[in-house]
């Protein structure tokens, strides 16, 4: 059970170091500061929350293989766009 809270919690230090760290928060406001700031100004994303939307999908898929055509389908975006978001 301690190994599972540890991965549930996750790495980052602030996180791992700080029990009292509010986990939903802390990821929260990591993907929308990484969205503001990183992927928009680098990748021209319009439309940020079909981004997030994109983010999560794709967190869900972990370990298969990436299916953009599934991607896309579920996020409701074009295909090109998914793959020029998360390639």
């Amino acid at each position: 059970m301690e190994l599972y809270h540890a991965i549930w919690r996750g790495t980052f230090p602030r996180i791992a170091l700080d029990p009292d760290t509010p986990r939903d928060i802390f990821y929260r406001s990591y993907l929308q500061t990484y969205i503001e700031r990183d992927v928009r100004s680098l990748a021209r994303v319009g439309d940020a929350s079909a981004f997030q939307r994109c983010v999560r999908a794709a967190a869900a898929r972990t370990v298969q293989l990436v299916n953009f055509a599934d991607l896309a389908r579920d996020v409701d975006v074009d295909q090109k766009t998914v793959k020029a978001s998360i390639c």
